[in-house]
């Protein structure tokens, strides 16, 4: 949406008014003994359970990703569901077969299949991903009847 410079800033200043008087509501209403900005911290997006060890070598993974395919690549480009599925099932099968390290970059191929399943998912939130899987068929339905108990 192009706005003129001023209507931009009627529309943060006025963000920041709706902030701030939702901040004076939520402290007013806040229990004694308990942090106002606390309450406000749980309606945001709960960052404290991603696994910060975790994302170090899927950062590492994502840099080899962007100076392999270019960075941010799959904003830039449709992608297709089945090319990121086939990435994962390379792993998987790598893992299956007793390979925990990927030689062409030295990580875990889970930290691989963790990076490929976030760039397909933030294709996906920016509507930049196509399925090209084959039409729905029975097989969820048979791996849910099936369970092994």
């Amino acid at each position: 949406m192009d706005l003129p410079a001023h209507k931009l800033d009627d529309l943060e200043a006025d963000e920041r008014t709706r902030a701030i008087r939702e901040a004076q509501r939520d402290a007013a209403m806040a229990p004694d003994g308990v942090n106002p900005k606390q309450l406000a911290g749980n309606k945001k997006t709960p960052f404290r359970y991603l696994p910060r060890a975790a994302l170090i070598p899927v950062a590492y993974v994502m840099k080899l990703g962007a100076d392999k395919y270019g960075w941010w690549n799959w904003l830039k480009n449709r992608v297709q569901e089945g090319d990121y599925l086939e990435a994962v099932e390379r792993h998987v099968a790598a893992l299956y077969a007793g390979e925990s390290i990927d030689p062409e970059s030295g990580e875990s191929h889970w930290a691989h299949i963790a990076a490929t399943a976030l760039v397909y998912l933030d294709a996906e939130l920016n509507s930049m991903a196509d399925s090209d899987l084959p039409y729905p068929n029975a097989a969820a339905q048979l791996i849910r009847d099936r369970k092994a108990g």
